[in-house]
């Protein structure tokens, strides 16, 4: 199975799925998904001391897809969702 996470709300997940099904592609043969929303009382917000900048949590959706072609056809539409992977501090 690929995996791709997404930055998305559940309004533009779900716009998502259906343009997935329109493409004629079936839940649990083809793809896969699950929603994780920010839970309302997460109130962890990380500071980044290069980039003076605050990063709040977002909600985020997880794609599975079975078959390469779909993963790559997804990629192609909707890449510029993708969830940053977290920093790694041992990387830096």
């Amino acid at each position: 199975m690929i995996t791709i996470n997404i930055k998305v709300n559940v309004d533009k997940l779900m716009e998502v799925v259906r343009d997935l099904r329109a493409r004629s592609m079936v839940q649990g043969q083809d793809f896969d998904f699950a929603y994780h929303p920010v839970s309302s009382g997460h109130s962890i917000v990380s500071y980044d001391p290069f980039g003076d900048e605050f990063d709040y949590p977002d909600s985020y959706a997880s794609f599975g897809f079975y078959n390469e072609k779909y993963a790559t056809m997804f990629m192609l539409k909707y890449g510029h969702l993708i969830k940053p992977k977290e920093r790694n501090e041992d990387s830096i």
